[in-house]
C-alpha cells in the first residue's frame, strides 16, 4: 500500500534509532562514568569495547556477558563480587537500547498513520516502555515481538512492525550494544561508590602501581 516511498520513512526510522543510542553512549554513560565513576570515559570505552563489539554483531547481551565480566574484573579494576552480581542482573534487567527502542517504534508507527499521540498516552509510552525494557529477554528479536504488545496497549496499526521486520536486526545491533555497554557503566559507577574500584588499573593498566612497586 505504501510503495516504494515506504524506504524513507525507514530510513531515518534507523537513523533516529541509532542516532538516539548513540547519543546516549556519548552523553549519558559519560557523564555517568566521569562524574559518579571518576574516571576517563574515552579510557572506559577503549577497555569496553571488544564487549560492545560481541554484543552489536550478535544482538545477544548474554553472549558479551562473559567477555564483559573479564574484562571488567582484569582490565577496569571492577572487583569480582561487584562484577559477578551488577554484569549478570543488567544483562536482562538493564536494557537502555531497547527502551529506546520502543518510544522510537511508536513514534514511527504513529507518525506513519497520522495518529496524535496525547501528553497521557506519551507518559503511559515512557512507563510502559521502561517496564518492557526490563522484562526483555537477553536474546536477538526479543524487543520486535514485545512491542507488538505495546503498539496494541496504544491502539497503533501493527503493519508498522512489519515494515520494521526486515531491517530489525540492524537496529537490534546498537540497542544490545547500548545494553550490554550500560551494564559495565552500571558497574564501575557501583564500585566507585562503593570505594572499591581500582582506578589506576582502568585508566592505566596497572602500570602506575608496578612502577612504584619498582
Amino acid at each position: 500500500a505504501f510503495g516504494v516511498g515506504i524506504f524513507g520513512p525507514v530510513f531515518k526510522f534507523i537513523l533516529v534509532d541509532y542516532g538516539a543510542n548513540i547519543f546516549t553512549i556519548a552523553v549519558s554513560y559519560s557523564l555517568i562514568i566521569y562524574f559518579i565513576g571518576r574516571v576517563n570515559p574515552i579510557k572506559f570505552f577503549k577497555k569496553a569495547f571488544e564487549s560492545w563489539a560481541i554484543a552489536f554483531s550478535t544482538c545477544s547481551s548474554a553472549a558479551a556477558l562473559p567477555v564483559a565480566m573479564k574484562n571488567g574484573v582484569n582490565e577496569m579494576g571492577i572487583p569480582k563480587d561487584t562484577a559477578s552480581f551488577v554484569l549478570p542482573l543488567g544483562a536482562t534487567a538493564n536494557m537502555n537500547g531497547t527502551g529506546i527502542y520502543f518510544g522510537v517504534i511508536v513514534l514511527f508507527a504513529a507518525q506513519l498513520y497520522g495518529i496524535d499521540i496525547s501528553i497521557s498516552q506519551q507518559i503511559m509510552l515512557v512507563l510502559t516502555a521502561t517496564m518492557l525494557s526490563i522484562g526483555c529477554a537477553a536474546a536477538p528479536q526479543t524487543g520486535l515481538i514485545i512491542s507488538i504488545a505495546l503498539l496494541t496497549n496504544l491502539g497503533i496499526p501493527l503493519d508498522g512492525i512489519a515494515l520494521i521486520a526486515g531491517v530489525y536486526r540492524i537496529v537490534d545491533q546498537i540497542h544490545t550494544s547500548t545494553n550490554s555497554l550500560g551494564d559495565l557503566v552500571v558497574a564501575v559507577a557501583v564500585s566507585s561508590m562503593e570505594g572499591d574500584l581500582d582506578r589506576e588499573l582502568l585508566e592505566y593498566g596497572g602500570m602506575f602501581a608496578t612502577s612504584e612497586a619498582k
